[in-house]
């Protein structure tokens, strides 16, 4: 509804606001003399009656919050509300909870005993352990300075693990000993046990500043015991025993005087495996013979020997090329360290016995030689340039009874002699390079031997045997 007012000037209009109350009946709105329109809040209380809400100086409202149980939210003079918190203690009651001056919830656990956890002032909970002992009583576990378990191994005898100032263990071990009484067991400076083997006797094993333990075995020669012994490397020597001899001695009979006994050679430089052997005692076998010249010939015949009842007789022609040789094409062995021995004796003045080896491998012949030249007394050597060179200058006589032995040893995988001996005595040769040429011959390993005559005549020489042998040693 609007109205003019009598007493406004005609070029102002004014309006009044009309309202309606809680009745429904019309209510005129108020202006202050700004004009401004002021108005009246109301709200329905907790019984549905009408309340007046209220504002305060600064025309901001005023609330006031209230919990179920009627009763007023807090709020302090800076405006903040104030809540108290409350929980239920274990026998169901409500317990307010507390917080410190910066208002942070203060917490302690408890148990189940009903004792409270510790809390130092630096907000740390502080927990004492406890375990079970032996005796199933509750026992305080300590800690050290930094808050660290400290934890003591102790055995079944009720004694503690000593333990240094570095934190290692000390352990002192016993043994049992033969009287089952316990022993301490001992270390070196370095911790390592010490342990020396002990044998039923009592006598303890020796051990050498390597390491190393020393036995002394024995055997029982009749019911007496006899110690073992060992060669140079530390090997058994074993030895083949016959009960006795004719005589009624024992006899001792090691490998390779076993083999001569046997029937083989009785004798020949040791060292090697024999992969070819031969003193003509059942003819000549495989070999390959050469007669040249006027009266060459090379017969069997028991004349002369040192093993087996025969040796080759070798009779140089008198003029061409004044040569009797023999050869035999052997099985190329796997090993290449191979050794040639021959056993001869000149009966006169023939000029030279010689032993080679010759072998035929991947387009190569390779040949290791020596020889005596009995016109000048001096072992030689085949050299890489197929000259005869001087290694010394031994007498050997000139009856056929008179054998010598000779022996050339090479190492054909490398092209190289290894050693000659002659007379018993060695020479180092390993300096030396093999003669060689290349060839279309198959793979091949030949065993020569050759004596040479003067011209004129028929000159003889005896060869009672041969012996090939691989593996040989440097």
């Amino acid at each position: 509804m609007v109205e003019s007012p009598g007493d406004l000037p005609d070029w102002t209009k004014g309006f009044l606001l009309i309202g309606r109350d809680g009745s429904g009946d019309p209510v005129m709105l108020l202006g202050d003399d700004d004009g401004q329109m002021q108005v009246l809040l109301r709200g329905a209380d907790g019984s549905g009656d009408p309340q007046t809400v209220k504002v305060d100086s600064g025309g901001q409202l005023y609330t006031v919050l209230r919990g179920a149980d009627d009763v007023d939210v807090a709020v302090d003079a800076s405006g903040f509300m104030t809540a108290i918190l409350k929980g239920v203690d274990g026998a169901a009651a409500l317990r307010t909870l507390l917080t410190d001056t910066s208002g942070r919830l203060i917490m302690v656990p408890r148990g189940e005993s009903g004792y409270y956890m510790a809390v130092d002032a630096s907000g740390f909970m502080t927990a004492i352990l406890k375990g079970v002992d032996g005796a199933a009583a509750l026992r305080t576990l300590l800690t050290d300075t930094s808050g660290r378990l400290i934890m003591v191994p102790r055995g079944n005898s009720g004694y503690y693990m000593a333990v240094d100032a570095s934190g290692f263990m000390t352990t002192i071990l016993k043994g049992i000993d033969g009287g089952a009484a316990l022993r301490t067991l001992l270390t070196d400076t370095s911790g390592q046990l010490i342990m020396v083997p002990r044998g039923q006797s009592g006598n303890y094993m020796a051990i050498d500043a390597s390491g190393y333990m020393t036995a002394v075995l024995k055997g029982i020669t009749d019911s007496t015991l006899t110690t073992i012994k060992v060669d140079t490397d530390g090997r058994i020597e074993a030895f083949s025993l016959d009960s006795e001899d004719q005589w009624g001695q024992t006899l001792k009979v090691g490998n390779a005087e076993l083999a001569a006994r046997m029937g083989s050679l009785v004798g020949w430089d040791r060292r090697g495996l024999v992969s070819y052997a031969n003193d003509f005692r059942d003819g000549l076998g495989n070999a390959s013979l050469t007669e040249a010249g006027t009266g060459a010939s090379i017969t069997i015949d028991p004349e002369f020997f040192t093993s087996g009842g025969y040796s080759m007789k070798m009779v140089a022609g008198s003029d061409g090329d004044h040569l009797a040789s023999i050869r035999f094409q052997i099985e190329t062995p796997p090993s290449l360290k191979l050794g040639l021995e021959v056993c001869f004796s000149y009966a006169g003045d023939a000029e030279f016995f010689m032993a080679m080896i010759r072998c035929y491998t991947g387009g190569k012949q390779w040949d290791a030689a020596i020889r005596h030249n009995r016109d000048t007394h001096e072992m030689q050597y085949l050299n890489a340039s197929e000259v005869w060179t001087n290694i010394a200058n031994p007498y050997f006589d000139y009856d056929g009874s008179d054998f010598h032995r000779i022996k050339v040893v090479a190492d054909f995988a490398e092209a190289k002699f290894m050693r000659a001996m002659y007379a018993g005595t060695e020479v180092d040769l390993s300096a030396q390079g093999l003669f060689q040429y290349s060839t279309g011959w198959y793979s091949a390993l030949w065993v020569l031997v050759e004596m040479n005559g003067r011209s004129g005549n028929n000159d003889i020489g005896y060869l009672d045997s041969i012996v090939l042998t691989t593996g040989e040693p440097d």
